[in-house]
This record gives structure tokens, sequence and C-alpha cells, in this order.
């Protein structure tokens, strides 16, 4: 913080600062302060605003309030605040985006595309609104799956991300309206197949972890 307050326009240390609030906010999270992570998640914000507005072209700077916005989302879902956590959500969601199409070639900024529209997903599985739910969910394994092809199936945690977002779909299809339940029961056999198939070789040679290897045994199942 006295590094950024002795020179004030330099970027990089603002940029610095905004991570050490974020790395605090992440603390106190994790000790289940609330309150205090959502103070400090409410700084990082409010510095990585200002860096992005200050260089709007520097995706690494607008990625890091998108990632302000998804720390923010996830303590008013801690706290039950459904509503609030999804105009953060939303609002992480939408910036993803914009970095992504600025760089469609960067797999990392895909990816995190892809973590936004999970994110999205779960939560509105967790309001009820499942038909967004799914919507959101197919959008993240859509991409998911494209990962799977640009990367030649050697990347473990998208496989996994893949395998995990089949799964949430497979576990809304009774709560879908009609029309969507009959759309997506038909698609999920091969959606599982593709995300079962995804994982094998990581489960042959033994690298799967505990809860991985859970999810790769449920997609052998039509019901998983």
């Amino acid at each position: 913080k006295d590094i950024s307050d002795s020179s004030p326009d330099t970027l990089e240390y603002k940029n610095g600062l905004a991570i050490s609030y974020q790395n605090l906010g992440g603390v106190y999270q994790a000790k289940g302060d609330w309150d205090t992570a959502l103070e400090n998640y409410q700084q990082e914000l409010k510095i990585s605003k200002d860096i992005s507005d200050s260089s709007p072209d520097t995706l690494e700077y607008k990625n890091g309030l998108a990632i302000s916005y998804q720390n923010l989302g996830g303590v008013y879902q801690a706290k039950g605040d459904w509503d609030t956590a999804l105009e953060n959500y939303q609002e992480y969601n939408r910036l993803v985006k914009e970095v992504s199409a600025s760089s469609p070639d960067t797999l990392e900024y895909k990816n995190v595309l892809a973590i936004s529209y999970l994110t999205l997903g779960d939560l509105y599985q967790a309001k009820g609104d499942w038909d967004l739910a799914l919507e959101n969910y197919q959008d993240s394994w859509t991409i998911f799956a494209d990962l799977q092809g640009v990367t030649k199936g050697q990347v473990l945690l998208i496989a996994y991300n893949l395998g995990w977002t089949t799964r949430r779909i497979s576990s809304i299809v009774g709560n879908l309206s009609p029309q969507l339940q009959s759309a997506i029961s038909t698609a999920l056999p091969a959606m599982r197949a593709k995300a079962y198939d995804s994982l094998t070789p990581f489960a042959e040679k033994g690298l799967l972890s505990d809860g991985q290897l859970t999810v790769y045994e449920a997609l052998s199942d039509k019901e998983g």
C-alpha cells in the first residue's frame, strides 16, 4: 500500500495492491469471516476498476476486474444473498466474454469463460431457475468440449471439468420444463460418453484423485 501511495500512477503497483486485498479476502473467506472478506474484496474491486479504466485495452487488468466480481459473487452466495451474487457473477461472465473474444487463441481465457458459465449455472440451480441453469451449463460444456479437442485430451483439469459439467446437467434433468427435459435427455448419452472417454486415459494411468474418480465412475452409469 505504501509503495502504491508513493507512486499512484504506476498501474503495476496498484495491481499489486489489488492482489493483496484479494489475498486477504481469500484468507478471511477461508476462515468463514464473510463480512471481512467482503470488505477486502470490495477494496480489490475498487482498485481493479480504477486500473482497468486507466488501461482498458490491457486484458490482464480486465481479467483481474472479472476475478474481483467473481470473488464478490462467491461471498454474497455464501451469505445467501442470491440476487447480489447473481449480479456479480453476471458481470464476471460479461467481462471474461470480452477478454476471451479479444484473445480467442488464449486457452486460459476460454477456460475462465467456461468456468464463469458453470458458476452461473450453479447459482441458477441454487435459486431453482432450472432452465437458466441448463442454458449456462450447456454453454460451459460446449467450451470445455472445444478445449478438450484443442488440447488433444492432454489436460486433466479440462477433462475433469467436462465430466463435472456433464454431471451437473444430469442432476437437473428432472426439474426442467418438459420440452427441455426431452431435448437434453436425448443429448445426454452422447455428452456423457464424450466426458467419460475424455477421462479414461487419465483413469487408466491412475492419475485421477478420489473426487475425479467418483465423477468418472458416475459417468459410466446411465444415470450418472
